[in-house]
């Protein structure tokens, strides 16, 4: 502490005025960029996004399955599929029970299987 008062000592007034100025600004500087963070990630939030295809195909294979098009749905999810992009298991569940629906055990046992192997 000795060697603080020492220096705060022999600093000169327009010395202290000088550092006071720039941590001022240097904090300006900082709430600045703060708020500039937030308004970009706010403005980021309400925009917004453009499904990807693969969202759409698997919203559209969804809303036939849920509307009892079970068919439409298998040609969708097969579609879905063979993009390979984005791919997530339950798309493999839900086509198979499609599948399975229909009254076509093997196809759904291949789908569960295709499935599995890929993401378990």
């Amino acid at each position: 502490l000795a060697g603080s008062s020492l220096l705060c000592a022999a600093t000169s007034d327009a010395d202290m005025a000088l550092f006071a100025a720039r941590r001022g600004i240097s904090r300006a500087v900082s709430v600045l960029v703060i708020v500039a963070i937030i308004c970009t990630s706010d403005a980021r939030q309400d925009s917004p996004r453009k499904k990807t295809r693969t969202e759409e195909l698997r919203a559209k294979a969804m809303r036939f399955a849920q509307n009892g098009d079970c068919e439409s749905s298998i040609k969708t999810y097969d579609h879905l599929l063979k993009l390979e992009k984005a791919v997530v298991s339950e798309d493999y569940n839900n086509m198979g029970v499609c599948h399975q629906m229909l009254g076509q055990l093997p196809e759904a046992r291949e789908v569960f299987a295709a499935g599995i192997a890929k993401f378990y």
